[in-house]
């Protein structure tokens, strides 16, 4: 009895824990224990992992589906630029991921504790790693945050923004002693409480390096010497820092689909409705006779067969797949009927992510799909980046071409799949090895081979949550176009330049005015004074000669006034002047 209500007393705090309210969770007084701290900390560990991505189809998950999927231009969304979509207009972004990042802390700290209480390192090293898998997506989606005091045991009343140049230092310091702590334990925690690696500590070692390989990357430009020096430090040590080693090391955020329920399930059908393919992803796909794309989108419902006023399928198989425009500016109205509607565009539920029925109801099989963290060909494409450039050493081409494999396993595409000569018909490939020959991909066919990684790991990391977002704005490869007309929306805070950051949250604004104005301020390359220039300011990591430029080549968008959409008189004159000028590998 006295086992049953300690657990009740538990699960009744940790409902506290877990709120998203950052004023709440940072005055909490985390110097003082809830319990007594032998209270075993699994109990503390599952509710922090729930409050990102458990049971919710908004924070992490929402932002990913509808935003950074359509800021990468994997998506079209049946929306014009002026509802959040892929510019500066994304203002659901602003709230989301803070809240949910911020809200999970004190229960992270509760761990903590719990282990420190106990003399259990393995789940000390779980909390540390956790928390700063979930303060690098903040720091790399808000630039300087508050970090110091968030992720400290004491008290405080008003929390300091941080600067990157110190977080990220702090938060790689952080990730190598959390590996070294783990060191060669291989005693499991509770499977039942870590919905991530389901209690490998081995994997939780590995996941911790790979964060610290992630964030040394996005660091380099800032401090090439510090970022370099842990680059080599990993790959010429793997027995003490291992990275993914194969996609049975991948970091899969799992649901049961009773008590926590995947948000590919939850997703409503409308919204899938605003988010078909890209016209831009589903092109790449088809031009390299790729067999992801029959995981990655649906075939089309209806096909038009008159080419001079509507866009048909590009491919010879049965299975039709069109994408929709990607990046229009027009109304919503004109933006949602494109080319005939969403039935003559291709869905990305597929049964790989999100099992539908004939009427695209989510099934039941839906409710238990992964969310991917991580994954080993996100880690072997970086390491494929990191040896071309002479960071690391290595063979940059067998890594990318590593990448393609693994990438091709870990989505279970083959060439012998039914569904892929569905797909191509004659134009099918007979393997990998023909697929790698192919002048668009091979490592000799006379393409910029840093273009050639970074764009089969854009393909390879769909779906991947934040990553493709901060990778793009990184690199700015592949260079995705942006609209011509989407220029007229700088004054709203629209552009043709891909975003620097999201905003702080109206909270903060409201609750720390003046953590606010000096991280505004003080910050960015420039003085953020309000919407117009908020993602013009460059965060630190960005803000150097390395970095790349943010503005996007831009593709001429049809006109509706001037009958260049599909269906109007003047459609083909644009199609043909226009269509292929948004796909860089035509014009190259």
């Amino acid at each position: 009895m006295k086992k049953i209500i300690v657990l009740i007393l538990v699960s009744s705090t940790l409902l506290l824990l877990g709120c998203d309210n950052w004023e709440d969770d940072i005055n909490l007084d985390s110097s003082r224990p809830i319990f007594d701290e032998k209270i075993a900390p699994e109990l503390f560990l599952l509710p922090t992992m729930d409050g990102i991505l458990g049971h919710s189809e908004d924070g992490f998950s929402e932002t990913s589906w509808n935003i950074m999927m359509p800021l990468v231009e994997y998506n079209g969304k049946t929306r014009s630029l002026s509802q959040p979509n892929r510019h500066r207009s994304w203002h659901d972004l602003d709230d989301n991921v803070w809240g949910k990042g911020y809200g999970v802390l004190n229960g992270i700290k509760q761990v903590r504790r719990a282990a420190k209480g106990s003399g259990d390192t393995r789940y000390e090293a779980v909390a540390n790693i956790w928390e700063t898998y979930i303060m690098l997506n903040m720091t790399l989606l808000y630039g300087d945050i508050p970090y110091f005091d968030a992720v400290g045991e004491e008290l405080v009343s008003q929390v300091t923004y941080d600067s990157q140049a110190l977080i990220f230092p702090a938060m790689m310091d952080k990730l190598k002693a959390a590996s070294d702590l783990i060191g060669n334990q291989t005693s499991p925690i509770s499977s039942g409480n870590d919905v991530i690696f389901a209690g490998n500590i081995q994997k939780w070692k590995k996941f911790a390096n790979v964060l610290r390989f992630k964030a040394a990357m996005h660091f380099h430009n800032s401090d090439p010497g510090l970022s370099e020096g842990i680059l080599i430090e990993i790959v010429n040590n793997p027995a003490q820092y291992p990275m993914f080693e194969s996609n049975s090391d991948n970091a899969y955020f799992s649901f049961d689909g009773v008590q926590r329920i995947s948000p590919f399930y939850l997703i409503p059908i409308a919204s899938e409705d605003n988010l078909p393919i890209s016209n831009v992803f589903i092109e790449r796909l088809l031009s390299l006779a790729d067999p992801r794309i029959y995981q990655f989108a649906k075939p089309v419902q209806k096909v038009w067969d008159d080419s001079n006023l509507y866009v048909v399928p590009s491919n010879k198989g049965v299975d039709k797949y069109v994408g929709h425009l990607y990046g229009i500016t027009t109304s919503d109205g004109d933006a949602a009927l494109w080319n005939g509607g969403v039935e003559y565009a291709s869905r990305q539920t597929t049964d790989f992510f999100r099992p539908v029925d004939a009427n695209f109801v989510p099934t039941a099989a839906a409710k238990t799909k992964p969310w991917f963290l991580s994954h080993y060909p996100e880690v072997i494409f970086l390491k494929a980046e990191a040896a071309f450039k002479g960071w690391i050493p290595g063979n940059a081409q067998a890594l990318y071409e590593q990448g393609i494999a693994a990438s091709l396993e870990m989505f279970q595409a083959t060439f012998s799949d039914p569904r892929y000569a569905g797909a191509y018909a004659e134009d099918a490939l007979g393997g990998l090895g023909e697929y790698l020959a192919q002048q668009q991909v091979s490592w000799g066919g006379g393409r910029n081979q840093e273009l050639l990684i970074h764009e089969q790991k854009w393909i390879a990391c769909y779906q991947l949550i934040l990553e493709p977002y901060f990778q793009q704005r990184r690199v700015m490869m592949p260079p995705l176009r942006a609209s011509n007309n989407a220029a007229a929306f700088e004054s709203s805070g629209s552009g043709t330049r891909l975003p620097g950051r999201a905003d702080y949250p109206d909270s903060e604004h409201q609750k720390n005015p003046v953590g606010v104005k000096r991280a505004w301020k003080e910050g960015f390359d420039i003085p953020i004074t309000g919407e117009s220039d908020r993602t013009d300011a460059r965060m630190y990591i960005i803000n150097n000669g390395l970095s790349p430029s943010l503005q996007m080549p831009i593709f001429i968008e049809p006109v509706v006034s001037s009958g260049e959409y599909p269906g109007d008189i003047n459609f083909k004159s644009w199609y043909d002047a226009h269509w292929k000028s948004m796909f860089w590998w035509e014009n190259e």
